[in-house]
């Protein structure tokens, strides 16, 4: 009797120690961190807007961190991209693999986390090269793409210069075809990380865009309500009718304080605002603050052009 209960007690602790997951020291290509997306625009070897077509777990392990008092429970993933479009470097085949390392068995809390959307949505993925040619994404633990789900199919393609330039057309450029409620529901976060990617100036244009006529209601009313967050100021005249009922007594303090800080403080506040010293970039600015919907904001930027001259900043330009 003794014999079988030795036995048992031996095949129980081979069983436990097979199908527990290992612990060790955290993989050397394992990135815990979040999208900063102009770092990630920079690290990827690949930036791509692909769909998800398929995911797989690959293998389970625990690994030990110095600021955890036990060991995080770690999930590699293998995910599956249709190739919509190559936003940054070469890639010449039709379909992407790359792998991704999450947690799991934890209450969800905190940024999104995962490897990917759900299967058949697009986003736009930021890739490197790992150990042995392997794709990873720039970042585990947190998602790795900006979901992109008013995408019912591949987008237009539109000149861009640079990376960076490409992704912001993606977040902020509506196409008849669009799901309207989904890229309305997506226009704060979109709004937010163009700013990062092209600056304030840049950003302004592609959201002013998606106010012209033909862009769909709520779209257009989506954009004035970010427009009226972001950029009090420079808000075009349009979006004062379309959020008729919902500009207030606070929308006409931050206009006064902020037009007040202008006149006081000239090109320095200029400078911050959109922090560049670029004169082209300052004289794109300024005439953006001429088709502002404060009429006195409008009058006083018919006279920042001479304000430029006059300072001694920037030479005088030929007209």
């Amino acid at each position: 009797m003794q014999s079988v209960a030795t036995t048992f007690l031996s095949v129980a602790c081979i069983c436990l120690s097979g199908c527990l997951p290992r612990v060790g020291l955290a993989p050397p290509d394992f990135q815990m961190r979040t999208l900063d997306l102009p770092i990630d625009v920079q690290l990827a070897d690949i930036v791509v807007l692909g769909t998800v077509t398929g995911r797989q777990d690959l293998a389970r392990f625990s690994a030990e961190f110095e600021w955890r008092p036990e060991p995080l429970r770690i999930v590699e993933t293998e995910v599956t991209l249709q190739v919509v479009r190559i936003i940054k470097g070469e890639y010449g085949f039709r379909e992407l693999r790359f792998r991704h390392y999450d947690s799991y068995g934890y209450s969800a809390s905190g940024p999104p986390s995962g490897p990917s959307g759900p299967l058949r949505t697009m986003g736009i993925y930021f890739i490197r090269r790992g150990s042995e040619g392997v794709f990873r994404s720039t970042v585990d633990l947190y998602r790795p793409d900006l979901p992109t789900p008013w995408l019912t199919e591949a987008p237009k393609s539109r000149l861009c210069s640079r990376p960076a330039d490409c992704i912001a057309q993606l977040l902020l450029h509506f196409e008849p075809g669009y799901d309207v409620d989904s890229f309305a529901a997506r226009l704060l976060a979109n709004t937010a990380n163009a700013r990062q990617l092209v600056g304030v100036t840049h950003a302004f244009v592609l959201l002013r865009q998606i106010t012209y006529p033909n862009t769909p209601d709520k779209v257009k009313h989506g954009a004035c309500r970010e427009l009226s967050k972001w950029y009090v100021l420079e808000m075009p005249d349009v979006c004062k009718s379309v959020l008729v009922e919902e500009l207030g007594q606070e929308y006409s303090m931050r206009v006064t304080n902020l037009r007040n800080e202008l006149r006081n403080k000239g090109l320095s506040w200029i400078f911050d605002r959109i922090n560049s010293k670029d004169e082209t970039d300052v004289i794109a600015y300024c005439e953006i603050l001429k088709a502002s919907a404060d009429p006195e904001t409008r009058q006083l930027a018919k006279g920042l052009r001479g304000l430029l001259r006059a300072d001694g900043t920037f030479p005088a330009r030929k007209q």
